[in-house]
């Protein structure tokens, strides 16, 4: 349930998505269909995707958190 209040958050924030019940076909077949009629909205959200990870999904943005949480982790042993 968490991972799915992670992606649904995501995709909110950027903006670069649909979130759908994949056991739902005609719900996901109405999406599809919305992302068909609505081309350049689909073209904006799949670049609004690709700029949120130019700049914070990626392995530069992530390694302070990884090496900072190390840190913490080892420094209570």
């Amino acid at each position: 349930m968490k991972r799915r209040l992670l992606i649904r958050d995501l995709i909110g924030k950027y903006d670069c998505g649909c979130f759908v019940d994949p056991l739902n076909p005609e719900e996901t077949g109405k999406t599809i269909q919305k992302m068909l009629n609505n081309p350049d909205q689909t073209k904006l959200q799949g670049i609004n995707g690709y700029q949120a990870v130019l700049k914070e999904y990626n392995w530069e943005s992530e390694r302070e958190k990884l090496i900072s949480y190390y840190t913490k982790t080892l420094s209570l042993n």
